[in-house]
């Protein structure tokens, strides 16, 4: 009996701590942060060494000091570009007044009243979200995320003191 009433107390607080999580950021978010920078810096590093390794009788073109002197600079400018834009996304996921923020290696969870407001940028083929703090975390004031329109949309009517700029 005594056995009975604790697993049932036990069951009804499991319910209430697994509760689905809705998610607010885009599948593509991993295929931006994670595959794309990957695949770019495996590729062009390799035809990079490759372009400096090569005889110079076989390839002259390639070997020329102006087409390495452009290639590595463009190379250096392209990974800047992509640590700064690509590589700074977030997932982003809600659930019992908490957001869960992860860059895949970390997670961290913050109460949804620390958010001061949400401000996207519609790129056309997805929206880029910004999540500004009221105080700062361990991602930054600002968790930059590829949002998902329909779970914004979700997330602005369940919480409508959350400030969310278009």
């Amino acid at each position: 009996m005594i056995i009975n009433r604790v697993r049932s107390l036990i069951l009804r607080e499991t319910k209430k701590l697994t509760t689905s999580m809705q998610r607010l950021s885009s599948n593509l978010t991993l295929f931006f942060k994670i595959f794309l920078p990957v695949l770019w810096v495996s590729f062009f590093g390799f035809f990079g060494l490759v372009i400096f390794l090569i005889d110079p009788m076989d390839e002259p073109f390639l070997t020329s000091s102006t087409f390495r002197m452009i290639y590595v600079v463009c190379y250096i400018l392209f990974l800047t570009l992509i640590y700064f834009t690509m590589f700074q996304l977030k997932r982003v996921e809600t659930s019992d007044g908490y957001i869960y923020t992860t860059n895949y290696f970390k997670t961290v969870r913050f109460p949804i009243d620390n958010i001061k407001k949400i401000s996207t940028i519609n790129l056309g083929i997805t929206k880029i979200a910004r999540m500004h703090l009221h105080k700062k975390g361990v991602f930054g004031s600002k968790i930059p995320f590829m949002a998902k329109k329909s779970s914004l949309d979700s997330f602005r009517t369940s919480h409508p003191e959350v400030q969310i700029a278009d």
